[in-house]
């Protein structure tokens, strides 16, 4: 109750929006800049939708237990599990970061794959995730230590700079004799996601399609889990859920052990069937409305002349090619607030080419001699929407960006960009140390 009071004592001050890049959301955007900013519900959704609104808030912050207890209605955590809820990961709906000082990953999360019996696939003991947390009789399934290797260089100005290459070591227990192929993901900030699920694919198809630059994203096909057909994938850092409803029901089942009409049974407890889901469809649905609905911040536009020359070294860069600045969304079934909203996510939601510097070791299922479909996996990335980037510190207390978090903030995280975005980091190190400044002020004031 004292959240919710505190969300609708912050909403006193929403904004009106237009097509200004001050409000990225469109009239969902929020005007807020506290620890709170990405935790407020869009700010057009009507009072009565608001008690959906906070009926998933606390389901997503709440822990789940295990089961048998008398809470019937958040049991079910584990066996194995990362977090007891999804704010344990999301936390303040932020974005997670690498472990520090030696302490265990928190927010921290290792896809697992396996070269066996001539495919890759599944590890057969890990499963598709790797998981150190376990109910009370269960034993963990590895330790996680990260260690870095520091690169250096310099800009053509002469000023240097050092990017940091983490170093995983895992420590598995008896009984693991396949060696796991891994990919590091941290947890990213939740803002504005019904509103990119409200592009339409065609508006997707066109960006893939967006002329001889250099640039060649691509769509990535996912199966959808109710009907088995084959959508768009917009959702994680592979693209690899079509729905914001997918990629909750995947992230409850393979990060806390809960399951649902969408997936069942978890990665390695095929005893359980449909009869036995731990959260079902009505509450699974009020949780992604929470997800769909948590607005975007405001831009922190200080200087309308500064941002924009900003924007123009963010464009002349290159970064825009892949970080679309505007679109309008389509209409969105059930959300009409969320429907014919010009905004600015600066993502086009598809799959780039970042180059070896990226790339890890993750492949999708595939015969072992598929090795360039494998090659071409490995280094692709989503491309991560932009909006309120710059609120992380603020948020969460840190700014590590991309993927697994190894960079330290925006110029790490421009540094690290290769393959497709070569050009553009190559464009980054051009610029002069003010030209640098500005273009990072208007990424930290988007």
């Amino acid at each position: 109750m004292v959240f919710c009071c505190k969300v609708l004592l912050l909403l006193l001050f929403v904004t009106v929006a237009t097509a200004d890049p001050k409000y990225p959301g469109g009239t969902t955007t929020v005007a807020n800049t506290t620890s709170l900013a990405f935790s407020q519900p869009a700010a057009n959704l009507p009072d009565q939708r608001l008690k959906d609104f906070f009926v998933g808030n606390s389901f997503f912050k709440n822990n789940w237990v295990q089961s048998p207890a008398s809470a019937t209605a958040r049991d079910g955590l584990g066996p194995h599990f990362i977090a007891r809820s999804c704010s344990g990961c999301h936390l303040l709906d932020g974005r997670g970061r690498p472990p520090v000082n030696g302490n265990p990953p928190v927010s921290l999360l290792l896809k697992t794959r396996a070269l066996h019996n001539g495919a890759i696939g599944s590890h057969p003991q890990l499963g598709e995730q790797l998981t150190i947390k376990a109910t009370y009789d269960q034993p963990p399934e590895a330790v996680i230590q990260i260690d870095y290797q520091t690169i250096t260089g310099q800009f053509d100005d002469g000023m240097e700079y050092e990017l940091l290459q983490p170093i995983y070591t895992l420590e598995l227990p008896d009984g693991t004799d396949i060696p796991a192929i891994i990919s590091p993901r941290v947890a990213p900030q939740i803002i504005g996601l019904g509103l990119l699920e409200a592009i339409s694919e065609d508006t997707l198809q066109q960006w893939v399609d967006n002329g001889d630059n250099g640039i060649s994203g691509r769509i990535s096909r996912v199966t959808e889990a109710m009907s088995n057909a084959t959508a768009a994938g917009r959702f994680g850092w592979k693209a690899a859920a079509p729905s914001v409803l997918q990629q909750t029901a995947g992230a409850l089942n393979n990060d806390i052990g809960i399951t649902s009409p969408l997936f069942p049974q978890t990665d390695r407890d095929s005893h359980q069937n449909e009869a036995e889901v731990e959260i079902n469809s009505k509450l699974l649905n009020q949780l992604a409305f929470y997800s769909m609905t948590l607005a975007v911040p405001e831009a922190r536009i200080k200087d309308s002349a500064r941002f924009a020359d900003g924007q123009a070294l963010f464009r002349a860069s290159g970064c825009g090619g892949c970080h679309i600045e505007s679109v309008v969304t389509d209409e969105l079934e059930g959300l009409p607030e969320l429907s014919d909203q010009t905004i600015h996510p600066y993502t086009d939601l598809l799959l780039h080419d970042l180059g070896e510097g990226l790339a890890d070791q993750y492949y999708p299922s595939m015969l072992s001699d598929e090795a360039d479909l494998a090659t071409r996996f490995r280094r692709e990335w989503r491309t991560s929407p932009l909006w309120g980037i710059g609120l992380i510190p603020t948020v969460n207390g840190h700014s590590r960006l991309l993927h697994d978090g190894r960079a330290r903030d925006i110029s790490e995280a421009i540094l690290w960009h290769g393959g497709e975005a070569e050009s553009a980091k190559l464009n980054y190190l051009r610029m002069s140390s003010e030209q640098r400044t500005m273009l990072l002020e208007f990424l930290n004031a988007i």
